[in-house]
């Protein structure tokens, strides 16, 4: 549109094809090759943290906060503020508030120089200090406190989106833009609105600029809640064209948005993104159904009124999910299991660069398999709620949680994939390399017993083949090595050293139990002597119980029942 305008003003000389791509989102072409302009970061930031009794009174507050300046305000809501209160992940970074408020905002200034940073962050708190008496400001000036208030922002969704049962913060409304002036009143309304029908939202984000991601809380499972995601939408168009925004101002149309353009922007223009659209994809091959010839918002949604999902025997407790179902309805495909560059989900990802081997797609399987989208019929004619078709989508999960910690819901893949396999088990029986990997334990104490000759033997070509060809254990990886002096072995000869008595008896020492697991003691002792020795040096005495094998390779290939018993044992062992 800015395009359009500035040719029809004469102040455009060329057309830039670039930037009609930039918002077309996908529906004109593909780009294969970019150019970007980089904006060097500041070296310097400081945030003043502004705590306020409730949401619209820290929105009536920004025009006395921007006056100042900065370089960003978000806005962290009650809903948000609640949800990080109660997570054991982020008690550190919450104890940065000095109270319990139920809205946040967090203004960043940045400066090349830190002498002019300091003076611009003390002016404005000395001013928002006089201006905002009913609120309580901090200044962070370290790096460290900043990352915790930065923690609880990014957190946001997610912790969100962890809301237990079938009631979830839908994004469709979450990216209105609203002139700052009018953006307490876009939110005053929007709210009274969804008050009327016993609805709530969550709010967050950046406020700094009229945009905050405001996302109702809807049951998508009903043929209520679809319809009141239409009725929100209509009402937050019709909001914000009342107050001269922007239906959509930083996400995107997508499919929840494209249906509305017409309202906002008029036959006229639509007819000419249509014009657009024809000479570039005459075919409509490229992202149908967005911006031009737009699906409806509520057609293609994960959830219908007629989803159901088949609730199955488990064998861990998902009371806190409400069910299995629900447990694997965390993931909101937000993607993040497409990472490349950091943290480490997903494995099978990063290795493949294919949607099927992420921790999305397993969980899509595994709903479809719960709502009966997908067969459930094997070759041998027999059926059960566990798919071929999931089998294979988690084949390559190699169990690993990084799911648990890096996802924003908390996707558990790792716990879904052994319920999975223990379910399937239950009809189909259990092949021999599962059982083979899963009693593990039993075989590597066997084997370090003989060290080293059963090195020898497990690292002998012929026996790699056999072990290929029998179990499917690949040949090209080296099998792990045996030591027949454990940790544990070791760790009792420690126990008579002098070193290790004059630390039982300083009782200022406090005691600290290390738990063994298999590959520790038997294949890699010397990390865990190391770690004992860090312990020591570290002040504290380590304490090895007499804890039977951990069940971890158990779990890993669903043998979830023995697993259960052995951490049974276990606990009994560690009180």
């Amino acid at each position: 549109l800015n395009q359009w305008e500035a040719l029809e003003k004469g102040e455009a000389d060329t057309f830039n094809p670039a930037k009609v791509f930039a918002g077309s989102e996908g529906t004109l072409g593909i780009l294969t090759e970019l150019t970007l302009d980089l904006v060097p970061l500041e070296r310097n930031t400081a945030l003043i943290m502004i705590e306020y009794g409730e949401v619209l009174e820290a929105l009536r507050s920004l025009p006395r906060i921007l006056e100042h300046s900065p370089s960003a305000v978000e806005l962290i809501d009650h809903n948000i503020l609640g949800q990080a209160f109660n997570s054991p992940g982020l008690k550190d970074d919450v104890s940065i508030l000095t109270g319990r408020p139920n809205a946040v905002l967090v203004v960043e200034f940045q400066d090349s120089e830190a002498d002019e940073l300091t003076a611009k962050v003390e002016s404005a708190f000395k001013a928002l200090t006089r201006d905002l008496p009913e609120t309580k400001l901090s200044t962070l000036l370290d790096p460290a406190d900043q990352k915790r208030v930065w923690n609880i922002r990014k957190a946001g969704l997610g912790m969100m989106m962890r809301m237990k049962g079938r009631n979830k913060p839908c994004a469709f409304i979450e990216d209105a833009a609203i002139p700052i002036e009018s953006l307490p009143s876009y939110v005053e309304d929007l709210f009274a609105f969804l008050a009327e029908r016993g609805l709530r939202a969550g709010a967050y984000a950046h406020a700094s600029v009229g945009l905050l991601h405001i996302r109702p809380i809807l049951n998508l499972y009903e043929d209520t809640g679809v319809g009141q995601l239409r009725e929100v939408a209509e009402k937050s168009v019709e909001l914000s064209l009342k107050y001269g925004g922007a239906f959509s101002g930083e996400h995107g149309d997508g499919f929840a948005r494209s249906e509305f353009l017409k309202v906002t922007h008029g036959e006229q223009v639509i007819e000419a993104f249509r014009e657009v659209k024809r000479l570039f994809d005459p075919d409509g091959l490229m992202n149908p159904g967005k911006i031009v010839d737009p699906y409806p918002m509520d057609r293609n949604l994960r959830y219908d009124g007629g989803y159901e999902g088949k609730e199955v025997e488990t064998i861990f407790d998902y009371q806190e999910d409400g069910s299995f179902s629900n447990a694997v309805d965390l993931c909101s495909g937000v993607g993040q299991c497409r990472n490349r560059f950091v943290g480490v989900m997903c494995p099978s990802y990063m290795a493949t660069r294919n949607e099927f081997h992420t921790t999305r797609a397993r969980a899509n399987a595994l709903r479809d398999a719960l709502n009966g989208r997908i067969s459930t019929r094997h070759k041998n004619g027999e059926s059960d709620w566990v798919s071929p078709e999931v089998l294979e989508a988690l084949d390559l999960c190699l169990s690993c949680k990084a799911c648990k910690t890096e996802c924003p819901t908390g996707v558990d893949m790792a716990r879904w994939k052994a319920e999975v396999l223990e379910a399937h088990a239950a009809v189909h029986g259990r092949s021999l390399s599962a059982k083979l990997i899963a009693h593990y334990p039993d075989q590597a104490d066997l084997a370090a017993s003989m060290a080293p000759i059963s090195n020898w033997v497990a690292q002998s070509p012929p026996v790699r083949w056999v072990m290929e060809k029998a179990f499917g254990l690949d040949r090209r990886v080296p099998p792990p090595r045996f030591y027949r002096k454990t940790l544990r072995k070791w760790f009792r000869e420690f126990q008579s050293s002098e070193e290790y008595r004059t630390s039982e008896a300083d009782k200022t020492r406090s005691r600290v139990v290390f738990f063994v697991d298999t590959f520790t003691n038997i294949n890699q002792p010397a990390v865990g002597i190391a770690a004992i020795r860090l312990l020591m040096a570290g002040g504290r005495h380590p304490i090895i119980p007499d804890n039977v094998d951990e069940g971890r390779t158990r779990f890993s290939k669903g043998f979830l029942r023995e697993a259960r018993e052995l951490v049974g044992r276990n606990l009994e062992i560690l009180e």
